[in-house]
């Protein structure tokens, strides 16, 4: 059957005409009759449309004149073929727009964005475009349109611009001179007077941006997102609405703004204002200052590419208490006096400054140093077709990081282009998809934290890299979907959940409870859902039980994955049915720590969103939801202490005779209060009971002089930290 192909473009009259474009060639049923459609492509054949090189057609029916049919065709470099019209409902055909290497109408990429639209009132006026828009009008009979550009991409403050990625007009049904325009950046308006063209945006409170990934940060609404057609947008809650955003990466040459892709991104977990975005293609930079300035490609990537890639896949580990950290950093004493041993003392990690406490291990004297392992790690991965990159060092801006090879095709198993990255919450395990449907899990990262024992090329390498078989459900052949994201569960790794994409097929998800066997065994989870590509998914971090995944159609979720036939419920009231191509859950959470530099207060902002799950939505943009949020209520969270709660409440503050806080402790114990000047020297401490329930314990601060410190409770294995400020 002729019309079993993929169609993309369907339209009707109310003749009963229809004409379709199925495998990028025309038919047409001049009667509606499914059985009449007639094919009108053909390669050297007059009053046809071509075939040869052929990547996409669209249509538009005259409103006003239902005979006269015309199409847009697109060309193998993705740009106007020919404009076409007919005038006898699509039977025959002739060039109203030839194509021409000069004409910009489509931007290159005529497949994604091909418009074409005829006047209402006006069966020879017509409207094309895709990058820009492009006003047609008969001028001749039998002869060619005469053509004007009437909107530009580059500089938004004009009253002639429209965002690039063009894809629908749709005109006022009682006044053609004004029309509504569907593009990547949202809604336009439009408004022909005097002959003049003018756009003006649409979007406020409306949302519709479409976006492929999401990169949290420490704080619940500072996010970033990579979007089709918008670059790379960062939400920091700070805008004139806590929904504004701002494009801070996106075309080449122009200030990363205005209208490129954005792909893959991240935001450092201890510093927020150090961002890595990307756009198409391996474009990947580095910024310091929250986007507003970036290392060149070459300067972080070190010739380093994805040109095989749309997107670029990338994954940030990063913690407060790594246990393996094998990094290290020099504390020197400048206090003016001895730091006696054991004396819970500040130091500075070499990732962005961020403050430990360590209790010096012996006396050192004013002037001396000591070396101390940084338990602040930062591990940043790359994923390029037939290579993995791993760099530490991502917080040093004064030099291009190091960059190490953690699998590639020439040392290792690992091949072909890859689609998504994780990495487990231990930060010992890496799993990667590719496009053709392998994955790979690269072991022994966690103590890989050189070049000879993380880079593949160097005989003392560390790294373990196995390929993975993943196979169709009851069949010995391996799966041949695109894998579109690994979830694995953060308090094991052996369970992982693979998404997976593609039309037309039966299994989407596959899941294994021993993914750090030798040889993995995986089982189809689709149960109820319906055959439909997922691209994203989160095993929740607290019940390991749930799954939420993100599909073609919205979120779905179930509260049992490791059921035969799980049972999966639409979770998507508020986004709608819509793509979610991303899913990320917060793992770790970490205190604000205030510091006094001089007379100036340094703030680390910490981690108080654990727990959130942040969505990227393809057409309603990015969401989150506090469904599993942990509230911080201390410092070094290392494990999840829910079973031991203790509520904290420190008062007056500021004080200056006695300070009073509060603890409502769940069995008999010790706590022990202790005050630190600002240098981390201990100033005061104090050991109490706890009994089980409430107790209200107190410190005596009168003999401590007036200014700024902090005072830690430790009790039932937990450690808060409290400014306190004494008059």
């Amino acid at each position: 059957n002729d019309l079993s192909e993929n169609s993309t473009d369907v339209h009707s009259a109310s003749t009963g005409l229809t004409i379709a474009s199925v495998n990028n060639m025309a038919y047409v049923s001049f009667d509606g009759d499914p059985n009449n459609f007639q094919l009108r492509s053909y390669d050297d054949s007059t009053g046809m449309l071509p075939v040869t090189n052929v990547k996409r057609i669209e249509f538009a029916i005259a409103p006003s004149d239902e005979s006269i049919v015309y199409a847009s065709v697109v060309n193998q470099f993705e740009e106007v073929y020919n404009v076409y019209k007919s005038m006898d409902n699509g039977d025959t055909w002739e060039v109203v727009m030839p194509g021409s290497s000069s004409l910009n109408v489509l931007g290159g990429q005529g497949v994604y964005n091909n418009l074409i639209s005829v006047y209402p009132d006006d069966p020879n006026k017509i409207i094309v475009g895709g990058n820009t828009l492009w006003l047609g009008q008969l001028t001749d009979i039998g002869g060619y349109y005469a053509w004007e550009s009437v909107s530009q991409n580059f500089v938004n403050q004009f009253d002639d611009y429209v965002h690039v990625n063009i894809h629908s007009l749709s005109f006022n049904p009682t006044n053609s001179n004004k029309f509504l325009i569907g593009t990547d950046g949202g809604i336009y308006i439009g408004t022909l007077s005097g002959g003049q063209y003018t756009f003006t945006s649409g979007n406020r409170d409306y949302i519709s941006t479409q976006f492929y990934s999401v990169g949290i940060s420490g704080v619940e609404k500072y996010v970033i997102g990579g979007a089709q057609g918008n670059g790379s947008i960062l939400i920091t809650g700070n805008g004139n609405t806590v929904k504004q955003g701002k494009e801070i990466m996106g075309l080449p040459g122009f200030g990363f703004q205005d209208g490129d892709d954005g792909g893959p991104a991240v935001i450092s977990q201890i510093d927020r204002n150090v961002i890595v975005a990307s756009t198409t293609f391996g474009d990947v930079r580095r910024s310091d200052d929250g986007g507003e300035n970036y290392s060149t490609n070459d300067q972080f990537l070190d010739g380093i590419g994805n040109v095989n890639g749309f997107l670029t896949p990338m994954a940030l580990w990063e913690r407060f208490d790594n246990p393996n950290s094998r990094d290290s950093v020099m504390f020197y004493n400048r206090t003016g006096e001895t730091i006696t041993q054991g004396t819970n003392t500040m130091i500075h990690s070499s990732n962005s400054d961020q403050p430990f406490y360590i209790d010096m291990p012996y006396d050192l004297t004013n002037g001396d140093s000591i070396k101390v392992v940084d338990p602040v790690s930062s591990r940043f991965f790359l994923a390029t077709a037939n290579h993995i990159y791993m760099i530490s060092d991502l917080h040093n801006f004064a030099k291009t990081p190091d960059w190490w090879e953690i699998a590639n095709s020439d040392f290792t198993e690992f091949g072909g282009i890859p689609q998504c990255i994780s990495v487990s919450n231990d930060g010992n395990y890496v799993f990667v998809g590719t496009q053709s449907g392998e994955l790979f899990r690269i072991s022994n990262i966690a103590l890989a934290y050189n070049f000879e024992r993380a880079d593949v090329s160097s005989p003392s390498c560390i790294v373990s890299v196995e390929k993975i078989p993943v196979y169709e459900t009851g069949t010995t052949n391996e799966i041949s979907q695109i894998i579109t994201s690994i979830a694995i569960d953060p308090q094991d790794p052996n369970n992982i959940l693979v998404t997976l994409g593609n039309y037309g097929n039966e299994q989407y998800l596959m899941y294994s409870t021993d993914a750090l066997a030798q040889t993995p065994s995986f089982e189809s989870k689709q149960g109820n859902l319906p055959n439909m590509p997922v691209y994203s998914a989160v095993i929740e971090m607290k019940d390991n039980k749930i799954a939420i995944i993100g599909t073609e159609h919205g979120i779905f979720s179930t509260s049992n994955i490791t059921a035969n036939n799980p049972t999966w419920e639409m979770d998507y009231t508020s986004m709608g049915s819509v793509p979610v191509f991303d899913l990320k859950q917060q793992l770790i959470g970490k205190e604000k720590i205030t510091v006094q530099v001089g007379e100036d207060e340094v703030v680390f902002e910490g981690v108080h969103n654990k727990g959130l799950i942040y969505a990227a939505s393809f057409g309603r943009g990015l969401l989150y939801s506090n469904k599993f949020w942990q509230p911080a209520v201390g410092i070094n969270e290392i494990e999840d202490n829910s079973s031991k709660y203790l509520s904290l409440d420190v008062y007056p503050n500021p004080a200056s005779e006695i300070v009073n806080i509060d603890i409502e402790a769940k069995t008999n114990g010790a706590a022990t209060l202790s005050i630190y000047d600002l240098s981390g020297k201990l100033i005061i401490k104090s050991n109490k009971q706890l009994i089980t329930g409430q107790n209200k314990l107190n410190i005596d601060i009168s003999g401590i002089n007036a200014g700024t410190y902090i005072l830690k409770t430790v009790a039932e294995g937990k450690v808060y930290s409290n400014k306190l400020t004494i008059n």
